[in-house]
């Protein structure tokens, strides 16, 4: 039989030997996190940030400062530059005889989700410059969960500096997501989409809370934290959506005026969108896309796709009623399953088919004939 001492003895081993077993787990995840996300060993932080987010105090996150979009096949396409555009290229001074466009909008411009990395306005660029246009630039500058107001932002303090000469403005479901989470919340949707955008999901901004030293510890609770599966329908509040929308009509009008006061053409798109139900389980399914942002709550898809629908035709009334021309990409021809990953992000084919289609729609725009009419186009009685 052990005696006081040989029990103590023993306990100590253990114990020691316990910090022993934690400790070469902690640096075996420290050297982990070195080698596959480049963050310091000895960073206190457990969230993997490799590349800041905070551009501007007026934007509160993104957008993407000199990243490189992950395992992508075309890795020179999806570099984004210091200035948060996806070029590689320095934009500098316009030279003369260029056509300068700058495309601004969500993930869905940012087309960040093809795999091919050859995004829509790159795209774009080729195929205007195959079709005569002369020495053609596109720059995206796209980026995941930005809506409206940020894109009138970076149009006012972006923009300027490119010397472009047409600005392409495409938004719509980050905007009426916007809504959702007022509703979700239970709160009324502000100019400044707070419900929303106040969410660390979106602004990546630290807290207290996530200065967690042992790594061990971090892992270890992130996999007690029990995980909700409910499914929650989003309750009716037409309120909300009408306000959403004059909001959204509001921001595009800033939006144009601000453009035409530095001698753009600004240009309003709308957004197509996959109305089937294998995209919307996709999304709806562990809130993928959406909810990976937070929006913890969907409507059922007939009402998605209605308010999808809603703020499409809010972009073309008031494109014109501020006689903006406005292309309508979701009305350009069919837009069947195959081109889109979920709901609204397109596939590498769609990406294609985007760009074919705006290519041919925007010709009369650029000739300075908007008032064409064209298949999936309408337009003010004058370009500008």
């Amino acid at each position: 039989m052990l005696n006081a001492t040989e029990i103590a003895k023993r306990l100590l081993l253990m114990l020691l030997a316990l910090l022993v077993a934690v400790g070469f787990a902690e640096v075996a995840l420290r050297g982990y996190q070195r080698v596959a996300f480049r963050v310091g060993f000895f960073s206190a932080f457990p969230d993997f940030r490799v590349e800041p987010m905070l551009y501007s105090p007026f934007l509160a996150f993104g957008p993407r400062i000199n990243y490189q979009i992950p395992d992508r096949e075309n890795p020179g396409l999806s570099r984004f530059d210091d200035r948060g555009f996806r070029t590689t290229e320095p934009i500098g001074p316009k030279p003369a005889g260029e056509l300068r466009i700058v495309t601004l909008g969500g993930s869905t411009t940012e087309d960040l989700w093809n795999k091919s990395g050859r995004h829509w306005p790159w795209l774009l660029e080729q195929r205007l410059a195959a079709e005569g246009a002369g020495r053609v630039r596109v720059l995206n500058g796209g980026m995941s969960a930005y809506a409206t107001p940020h894109t009138l932002i970076r149009t006012a303090f972006d923009v300027p500096e490119l010397d472009a000469d047409v600005l392409l403005v495409m938004h719509n479901i980050n905007d009426l997501t916007a809504a959702y989470h007022a509703i979700a919340a239970g709160t009324p949707l502000d100019g400044h989409y707070t419900a929303k955008y106040r969410l660390k999901s979106y602004t990546g901004v630290r807290r207290d809370e996530d200065v967690v030293w042992s790594r061990l510890r971090r892992l270890v609770s992130s996999h007690l934290v029990r995980q909700d599966t409910t499914t929650v329908i989003l309750a009716e509040n037409e309120a909300t959506l009408s306000e959403g929308v004059r909001l959204f009509q509001r921001n595009l009008t800033s939006i144009a005026a601000v453009a035409r006061a530095q001698g753009l053409r600004p240009v309003f798109l709308t957004m197509p969108f996959d109305t089937g139900e294998v995209h919307f389980r996709v999304m709806q399914s562990g809130q993928v896309r959406i909810g990976s942002v937070g929006i913890g709550q969907l409507p059922e898809r007939a009402r998605m796709m209605r308010d999808l629908a809603r703020y499409n035709a809010a972009t073309l009334a008031v494109a014109a009623a501020i006689d903006v021309p406005a292309i309508d990409m979701a009305g350009a021809g069919a837009w069947p399953d195959s081109l889109f990953v979920d709901t609204v992000h397109l596939s590498d084919l769609g990406s294609e088919v985007f760009a074919d289609r705006l290519a041919a729609a925007i010709g009369p725009i650029l000739a300075g004939r908007a008032g064409v009419a064209r298949p999936g186009v309408s337009g003010g009685r004058r370009a500008r």
